[in-house]
């Protein structure tokens, strides 16, 4: 039976990867849309990192609520401090991620703003 678990466990954490990967890539890919002046490739990116964010939650919540419901294998605080780490050190990347994306998008819009003719 604990081998099933961990078994479970590592799907879990295979699947966190893999949706904070897609994530942080098309905070990537959003960043070079906008670097290359591409607003329309930006905009369909950003839309696409709105739906990795609902995936990304909805696998937390998956991993809590399995998690929880093997509390006779795992304590509750074992789950919630794995779970905790993990998100403490996904919202320090994301962090770093949003600023950079961010500086992007203001120096996108700074460079589409119609400049003076001196004559």
């Amino acid at each position: 039976m604990y081998e099933e678990a961990q078994l479970v466990v590592r799907r879990f954490v295979r699947a966190m990867d893999a949706a904070e990967a897609n994530i942080v890539g098309l905070m990537a890919r959003e960043r070079e849309a906008l670097r290359a002046g591409d607003p329309r490739a930006a905009k369909s990116i950003h839309n696409r990192l709105g739906r990795a964010a609902k995936t990304y939650l909805g696998t937390i919540c998956s991993a809590r609520t399995t998690l929880s419901a093997m509390s006779d294998l795992f304590s509750d605080s074992e789950v919630s401090e794995f779970l905790e780490q993990r998100r403490i050190t996904f919202a320090s990347l994301l962090r770093i991620e949003m600023a950079a994306l961010t500086a992007a998008r203001l120096l996108s819009k700074q460079d589409n703003k119609p400049r003076a003719r001196i004559a």
